[in-house]
């Protein structure tokens, strides 16, 4: 049976965003059982999870474009660890 590129590579995008759901639907529960009572409303919530989904999106997109556009390999796995580090670029030190 033959399967083209892009069938696979939708469906890992979008295993990686279910995985996405279910990260936050587990640390969403974990807060609620410790105790945590947000004063958002159910809609800020509900853009707050969207704003993460697509966000997640985005970002497994473009690791297949830097994967598809890679000579060997290697380089397409090492062409996601800017992006790794991109949430810690922000970050300054206090001393």
């Amino acid at each position: 049976m033959d399967v083209s590129r892009s069938a696979v590579l939708t469906g890992h995008v979008i295993a990686s965003l279910l995985t996405n759901l279910l990260a936050i639907a587990a640390l969403t529960g974990v807060a609620f059982l410790l105790g945590s009572s947000p004063s958002a409303s159910f809609l800020d919530w509900l853009g707050v999870v969207e704003v993460v989904v697509l966000l997640g999106f985005a970002a497994g997109w473009l690791t297949v474009a830097l994967g598809l556009a890679a000579r060997f390999p290697e380089t397409g796995r090492l062409a996601s660890v800017p992006l790794v580090m991109l949430p810690f670029s922000g970050e300054r030190a206090v001393v």
